[in-house]
């Protein structure tokens, strides 16, 4: 529950890693647009823009980005459609949108920020590189898999009995097992790209395993695949001999029902933790004012008392006036020097 308020309401995770993910939304409706009927407009500026505005937030999200484009572009090209009039469209389209995607990764990479990273950590070579990525993906899946049981099940239950329904009613072609398979393991090959790309950066720049925050994209990529591999396993049951009758009414009522009592079944847990919280808050704002009102007074180097860190990895004054957050603070409140003493 911490890592997820960090991830979601931290400005710093929300910029770099959470818009990446809105924006790329955004970039697929245009994409999807575009497919289906030419608009120049959309061609010539909003997708370029998008695909650029879009990977520029991080690294991470570019990555996830490029890797996401690439094997669409990949699938485009290995399977073509039915309709020949939309193949050069969509050609066009998704890879104008790579190009852009690539231009931001270039500017990325001469960023300041970059080139300090370069001055302070050693890089690995390309074998090493490709070894930490692939290990640091496949522990993000396995451990994903095995923190998150029952999201994961929820999540292909759901899925499941969706695409059932999608085909006892008629709203989609039929699908051999082969296509079923075949779809099946594409997804999964898709999803631990997608993963690996997520990795690279944080492989790149410090060898190091991601934060919990940087793996947003990849959580959203796992949630997509497990959301295909469901309905791919619902078509696959709708087909099997005895599953083929119209699934119940119930059975599908039930599995809608089971899945909004577990997003229920998070209340409990964010509400024993709400008090704390607004505790943190009011201490937080009379802090806030006492800076003020001694700034305000002429102090420049003010003392107040230390808050503890609710939040993991998110930083707090403390008692150094040189830290970087204290720093931060100061400058802010437009004083010499701010530290915090005292118990939290």
């Amino acid at each position: 529950i911490r890592d997820s308020l960090q991830d979601l309401y931290w400005r710093s995770t929300m910029l770099a890693y959470l818009a990446p993910g809105v924006a790329l939304t955004w970039l697929v409706y245009l994409l999807l647009l575009q497919v289906n009927r030419d608009r120049p407009l959309i061609r010539w500026l909003g997708i370029p823009l998008l695909a650029f505005l879009s990977a520029g937030f991080s690294e991470t999200g570019a990555a996830f980005q490029a890797a996401g484009l690439l094997i669409v572009f990949a699938g485009l090209l290995l399977f073509p459609g039915a309709d020949p009039r939309r193949e050069p469209r969509r050609l066009w389209a998704f890879g104008l949108a790579f190009l852009m995607t690539l231009l931001a990764v270039l500017l990325l990479a001469v960023s300041p920020s970059n080139a300090e990273r370069i001055a302070m950590y050693p890089h690995p070579g390309p074998i090493r590189l490709l070894a930490l990525t692939v290990t640091y993906g496949l522990t993000f899946i396995f451990e994903s898999l095995k923190s998150y049981p029952l999201p994961s099940l929820v999540t292909l239950a759901f899925s499941a009995v969706i695409a059932m329904q999608v085909g006892a009613n008629g709203l989609a072609g039929r699908l051999d097992n082969r296509k079923i398979f075949l779809s099946g393991m594409l997804v999964i090959i898709a999803c631990f790209v997608l993963v690996c790309a997520t990795a690279a950066p944080s492989a790149l720049a410090r060898s190091a395993y991601p934060e919990q925050r940087a793996w947003m994209p990849a959580r959203a990529a796992m949630v997509f695949a497990l959301a295909g591999i469901g309905f791919l396993a619902g078509r696959l049951l709708l087909q099997v001999k005895g599953a083929r009758s119209r699934p119940g009414e119930f059975l599908f009522m039930a599995v809608i029902l089971l899945t909004g009592m577990y997003a229920i079944r998070a209340v409990p847990r964010i509400m024993d933790i709400i008090q704390p919280f607004r505790g943190w808050s009011v201490r937080w704002d009379a802090r806030d004012e006492q800076i003020r009102a001694a700034a305000a007074a002429g102090a420049r180097d003010i003392r107040v008392t230390q808050l503890p860190m609710l939040i993991p990895y998110v930083s707090e004054l403390s008692s150094d006036p040189l830290n970087w957050y204290n720093q931060c603070a100061a400058g802010w409140y437009a004083v010499d020097s701010i530290s915090a003493v005292g118990d939290p």
